[in-house]
């Protein structure tokens, strides 16, 4: 992980090659280990949480939440949101925004009698 270089390419023009003092290069095997060990206690903390979880791989997170209403599972993803995006700025990192999306799925407006029975425990 030392004497490392880079060079930078845009369209026709190309840099000359300059030194990486940090980091880890990209696709090492220990991306992902340092990933886990520095993102445990933001996935500590999603432990306490209720009826929202936060799942992550390396550097990608998805926040799942549920809810009677479509509203309030949505409130629950966005206070889940929020923390995340705190706790991120505290530890020196942010979230791309346009990376981020909102993903509502709703229980299917068939009869019950179509998926074998009430599943909703209503």
């Amino acid at each position: 992980m030392t004497g490392r270089h880079a060079t930078l390419r845009m369209g026709s023009h190309t840099l000359e090659p300059f030194p990486i003092h940090n980091g880890t290069p990209q696709g090492s095997p220990l991306s992902p280990i340092l990933s886990a060990l520095y993102m445990a206690n933001l996935l500590d903390t999603a432990t306490t949480w209720r009826h929202h979880d936060l799942t992550m791989y390396v550097d990608d997170g998805a926040i799942f939440a549920t809810g009677h209403t479509t509203k309030s599972a949505t409130e629950n993803t966005i206070q889940g949101y929020e923390i995340v995006l705190d706790w991120l700025h505290r530890n020196g990192l942010d979230a791309n925004p346009s990376k981020s999306k909102l993903m509502v799925f709703t229980p299917p407006t068939c009869h019950p009698q179509c998926t074998g029975g009430d599943i909703y425990g209503a």
